[in-house]
């Protein structure tokens, strides 16, 4: 894989991961299950959510109306292949009831 490639798979999940979190900030709750892929299984806090549905029923679950807003940093992206990556990074939220 050329370096050109790579970066822009790296990109493209950092660009990801922001919108998801974005949109869970924004109590868009729809719009951050859709990034996922239908057939999207997640281990969450102990939980395993699959399928689009279970992301979003846990976020209604889980936040509601109450407000949430993530610090996303040091996002490191390693690219497997083409349709693979692997990511790591640090996560801070501040949650007001």
């Amino acid at each position: 894989m050329e370096a050109a490639e790579e970066q822009a798979i790296e990109w493209d999940c950092q660009k990801l991961m922001r919108q998801y979190y974005h949109f869970v900030d924004q109590k868009e709750y729809e719009k951050a299950a859709q990034l996922f892929t239908h057939d999207i299984e997640w281990w969450s806090m102990g939980v395993s959510l699959k399928g689009r549905d279970d992301i979003l029923n846990a976020l209604h679950g889980a936040l509601g109306n109450d407000t949430i807003r993530h610090v996303f940093t040091n996002t490191l992206i390693e690219v497997i292949d083409e349709n693979h990556a692997t990511s790591r990074s640090y996560n801070t939220n501040y949650y007001i009831r």
